[in-house]
């Protein structure tokens, strides 16, 4: 019979090796390789999982939680795809063009960028979502 492996939380220095392996990671495939960070995450995720196995974790108890995050954040995730998909409807629509000239017509160039910030700035605070104001009007 199998004996049961005790849990606990990692050393510190185990929680900074995992953290310093996926900044190694991505900044060598963003600055010497000049690719995306897809790979370098899952070496994180890699040396994450390594740091659980050892701390005690079970690779199901390891799976849930990578589940967990996933769902966590999968609204998220739908709600900036539709964010992206409505940007991309008005723009080859002409709506962003559209806004662009008459805003332009109504807000004098000089005073465009400062007046840009103001509005979202209270879209922002009246919504109480500032990265959805930056995704739609930001």
């Amino acid at each position: 019979m199998m004996s049961e492996r005790k849990k606990r939380d990692p050393y510190a220095w185990e929680a900074l090796l995992s953290i310093l392996a996926l900044i190694v990671a991505i900044s060598l495939a963003i600055i010497k390789y000049e690719t995306d960070a897809q790979i370098p995450i899952l070496i994180g995720v890699v040396v994450a999982s390594l740091v659980a196995l050892r701390a005690g974790f079970t690779w199901k108890e390891i799976e849930d939680g990578m589940l967990d995050g996933i769902t966590n954040s999968l609204q998220s995730i739908v709600i900036l795809a539709i964010i992206g998909i409505l940007i991309g409807v008005w723009i080859l629509s002409g709506v962003v063009p559209t806004l662009l000239y008459y805003g332009l017509n109504i807000l004098h160039p000089s005073i465009f960028l400062p007046a840009t910030v103001m509005i979202c700035a209270v879209t922002s605070m009246a919504t109480g979502t500032s990265w959805g104001t930056s995704g739609t009007i930001g």
